[in-house]
């Protein structure tokens, strides 16, 4: 997947429309992949040295882009998308999250309704989201008075 993500990072200099990855879920723009929640990855002034090495302006400098990290960013942003999905579903439920990493969902839930919250966090987050249909996702999680206890 590392060639094809260098592919696609030539499309995006060059501003070509190239679907990649499976059954084409992202999709390059120019100096932009869109990633299949809508959202988008920007890489600004995207261009090629005269040595073939890709880099963007990250507002302080260029920053140098290659299909391993192009592949590492597609995967850690799609995680995102899915977790903030997962976190905005648990909250329409009634309930308080308190914090969450690229992975994890941390709830709040009084001690009488602890099991059950648990258990519809853990469905939530089992479910794949409408933009990634038969995506195999498993959660795992636990009970406690504070963060390291319910590890």
């Amino acid at each position: 997947f590392w060639e094809v993500c260098n592919v696609a990072i030539e499309s995006m200099a060059r501003g070509d429309t190239n679907h990649f990855g499976r059954n084409g879920m992202f999709v390059t723009e120019k100096d932009a992949v869109l990633l299949p929640s809508g959202h988008r990855l920007y890489y600004p002034d995207l261009a090629c040295d005269n040595r073939q090495t890709y880099s963007y302006w990250n507002g302080e400098e260029r920053t140098k882009l290659y299909g391993a990290l192009f592949c590492e960013n597609l995967i850690q942003a799609a995680a995102r998308d899915i977790v903030a999905e997962q976190m905005v579903k648990y909250v329409d439920t009634g309930r308080k999250v308190a914090t969450l990493t690229h992975d994890e969902i941390v709830g709040l839930a009084p001690d009488h309704d602890a099991q059950q919250a648990l258990g519809t966090l853990l469905e939530i987050m089992k479910t794949a989201p409408a933009w990634a249909p038969g995506l195999p996702l498993f959660a795992e999680g636990g009970i406690g008075q504070r963060y390291g206890d319910a590890k």
